[in-house]
C-alpha cells in the first residue's frame, strides 16, 4: 500500500510543482507569480541533462542567471538556497552584459530584457546552456523553455530543437507537461 501511495503523492507534487498554479486574487498573482516560476526554474532544471563538460569542473557549481533586470527580487536566491542540481550547489547571479553569459548553465531573460533575445543567443551560440524566458515568441526566436500565464496559472512551451542543438536533454516527463514549439512557431 506504501509504494503506490508514494507514487501517487509524488506525481502530484511534480504536477504542482511543474504544471499549474492556481489562479491568485490580483493584488497577490504578480508576487506569486514570480514564486512559481522560480520554483518552476528548480524544477525544470532537475528535467534537463546538461555534458559533462559544461560543468568546470565537472562537480562544480550550477549557476542561474537574470539577465538585465530581477523581476524575482529575493524569491529565487530564496527559493534555490541550499539546492542542488544533479548534486550541484545551485548559485543566482545577476547578469548585466552578453559577455558574462558564458559561465551561467541556466538564464532566465525576463520580459522586461526581451529585446536583448537576439544579442543573448547568439552570445551563447551552441553552448548548453538553458534559455529561458516570459515574452511572446520566445521559444520560436531561440529560446529553450518561455513561461506563458493563460487563465491566472503560469504554463510553458518548450522548444526542444534548439534546447537540442545545445546539447541539451530535456526529460520526457517534463515534455509531457509542455506545449512543444518549433522555430516556425507551430505547437
Amino acid at each position: 500500500m506504501r509504494g503506490p501511495l508514494n507514487r501517487c503523492l509524488a506525481a502530484v507534487g511534480l504536477g504542482m510543482a511543474i504544471g499549474w498554479a492556481t489562479p491568485t486574487a490580483p493584488a497577490a498573482a504578480a508576487a506569486n507569480e514570480y514564486s512559481v516560476k522560480a520554483a518552476f526554474l528548480y524544477q525544470f532544471a532537475k528535467y534537463v541533462e546538461w555534458p559533462a563538460a559544461a560543468f568546470d569542473p565537472p562537480a562544480g557549481v550550477s549557476h542561474f542567471c537574470v539577465f538585465g533586470d530581477n523581476p524575482f527580487g529575493p524569491v529565487l536566491a530564496q527559493t534555490l538556497a541550499g539546492k542542488l542540481v544533479h548534486e550541484r550547489p545551485v548559485q543566482v547571479e545577476l547578469i548585466g552584459r552578453v559577455g558574462e553569459l558564458q559561465r551561467c548553465h541556466l538564464v532566465f531573460l525576463p520580459a522586461a530584457a526581451a529585446g536583448s533575445l537576439p544579442k543573448v543567443v547568439a552570445a551563447l551560440g551552441r553552448r548548453p546552456v538553458l534559455l529561458v524566458g516570459e515574452s511572446a515568441g520566445f521559444a520560436e526566436r531561440g529560446g529553450m523553455i518561455n513561461f506563458i500565464v493563460e487563465d491566472g496559472s503560469v504554463r510553458f512551451e518548450i522548444n526542444p530543437r534548439v534546447a537540442s542543438a545545445s546539447g541539451l536533454r530535456i526529460s520526457s516527463k517534463l515534455l509531457e507537461l509542455a506545449r512543444i514549439v518549433d522555430k516556425d512557431g507551430r505547437w
